[in-house]
Formats: structure tokens, sequence, C-alpha cells
């Protein structure tokens, strides 16, 4: 691991997420734009808490955290809209 963000277990974690969430992507044809959205969000995670941690700034890094929390935050939304859309059930997003 040669950059400093891949030893954080959150950034990890947030990769697997990234995995996890196109795996199940994969099997919905008709999600339309909330496919989209959780593909940009769900990246979002990972990329945020990288960039966040090399900010020298407390205050700056804290930002991209909130950033990344917002972005974690909104997947959880948008596998709900998968749920009520009855494209998943809530067994595939309970994990």
């Amino acid at each position: 691991m040669g950059f400093s963000h891949q030893r954080l277990v959150v950034y990890r974690r947030a990769i697997e997420f990234v995995v996890w969430s196109q795996d199940l992507l994969h099997g919905i044809k008709a999600a339309g734009s909330a496919r989209t959205q959780l593909e940009r969000a769900s990246t979002s995670i990972p990329l945020n808490i990288a960039e966040g941690n090399v900010k020298s700034s407390p205050r700056e890094r804290r930002r991209y955290w909130e950033i990344a929390l917002g972005s974690a935050t909104e997947c959880a939304a948008i596998l709900d809209v998968l749920v009520a859309r009855r494209l998943l059930n809530e067994m595939q997003v309970a994990e």
C-alpha cells in the first residue's frame, strides 16, 4: 500500500462498498437515474476520503470527510429508492 489513505480502514470499506454496489446494480436493468446516481455517489466516498487524508489543515480535511459522509448517506437513500421502486428488496440491501 503506497499511499497513506490506502491504510485507512474507512477507505478500504468504501472501496468494498463500490464493488458491492456495482455487483448489486449489475443485476438491475431498469434503474435509470438511480443507477447513475449510486455509481456517482459510491465513487465519491473513497475519492473524498483519499483527498481529505492528504490535506494539511484539519478544517480542510474535515470538509472532504463530510462530503464523503454526505455521499454515503446519499447512497443509503438511493438504496431506499430502489427498494421503493421494487427494483431491489430489503434483503438485497440489508448488508
